[in-house]
């Protein structure tokens, strides 16, 4: 009789489990964004906010931790109870690029619980107005006749990415400035204090680009985008085999319920699918895309794998 009795304590207490999960959520959900106020990882999850508060019945808060190239939040995400209350917004490499860059990482990036995929980003090549190029081919030119005098800013692990390859494509050599935040950096940017950024294509960065006090040499994309078409990609411009992960995605504490994960996950597509919302996304020069947890999963898979084999490829000592 005791298998039995523990056969039906088990069914008592998941029926149970399961109520609970379908009630959820009873109360705010936070979502860390590893970057400051202001730039594109921010502007994704205030709209996602915006749209999914009405959706669940309750208040989704925004809260900036940047630093450490992500980490930060990452971390403190990691840390809090998985009960679905509070999550992590940032690229789809944003966590699994930590473990290919960072010694003695306090946590394991794919031990995250995968929520689902957000938005794809579109990425471009910008420089400051006095640089002396107005190309791709002027900017390689210039650079290799003045080795390790431009200087180029990183606030992410994908642009650190983004510039090494072009580095190692080209046989260029820049200098590295880190940021908090690209908020930070476009000013430094159009200022002139850095020459160079590979960064999200945003409206305030295109409006930047058309009154002149930046330049977008090249799009970091397979096609050209509509929204600036005379700008041609990367390949276009001659340099070759540039891949940039670019969705931002939704990932939450280790050992999350699948439940929990899933409903998530369903009310988040259900907001991606309005008109509405994926108009605003597109002004923000984003793709708006869910995927279930498992093909977030396999997405975080693939990426740990790009990380991995660009840091053993190019080379880069972790910090």
């Amino acid at each position: 009789m005791k298998p039995i009795r523990k056969l039906a304590t088990a069914l008592i207490l998941s029926a149970a489990s399961s109520a609970a999960f379908a009630e959820y959520p009873e109360r705010p959900i936070k979502i860390l964004v590893p970057f400051a106020a202001g730039g594109p990882s921010d502007a994704i999850a205030r709209t996602l906010g915006r749209a999914l508060s009405p959706a669940i019945g309750q208040p989704v808060i925004v809260e900036n931790r940047p630093g450490a190239e992500g980490q930060i939040a990452a971390q403190a995400t990691f840390a809090a109870p998985p009960d679905g209350y509070t999550i992590f917004l940032g690229g789809s490499s944003a966590t699994v690029a930590l473990a290919a860059l960072k010694k003695d990482l306090p946590f394991n990036p794919l031990e995250f619980t995968p929520i689902t995929t957000v938005a794809g980003v579109a990425w471009g090549l910008f420089v400051n107005r006095e640089v002396p190029v107005k190309s791709v081919e002027e900017l390689v030119r210039h650079a290799r006749a003045n080795p390790d005098k431009l200087s180029y800013a990183v606030s992410a692990n994908s642009e650190f990415m983004a510039a090494s390859q072009f580095m190692k494509a080209t046989g260029v050599r820049m200098l590295k400035v880190p940021f908090k935040g690209s908020a930070q950096a476009v000013p430094e940017l159009i200022a002139g204090r850095v020459d160079v950024y590979f960064c999200p294509i945003t409206p305030e960065r295109i409006a930047y680009a058309k009154d002149g006090r930046l330049r977008l040499l090249a799009t970091v994309a397979t096609k050209r985008n509509p929204l600036v078409p005379e700008v041609p990609t990367m390949a276009e411009a001659g340099v070759q085999g540039m891949v940039i992960p670019s969705w931002n995605v939704l990932v939450g504490p280790p050992r999350m319920p699948a439940a929990v994960a899933e409903k998530l996950a369903r009310e988040v597509a259900k907001v991606l699918d309005d008109p509405d919302v994926r108009a605003q996304f597109a002004n923000l020069v984003l793709q708006a895309g869910s995927s279930t947890p498992q093909e977030l999963r396999a997405m975080q898979a693939s990426d740990s794998k790009l990380w991995h084999e660009f840091v053993r490829e190019h080379g880069i000592q972790k910090e």
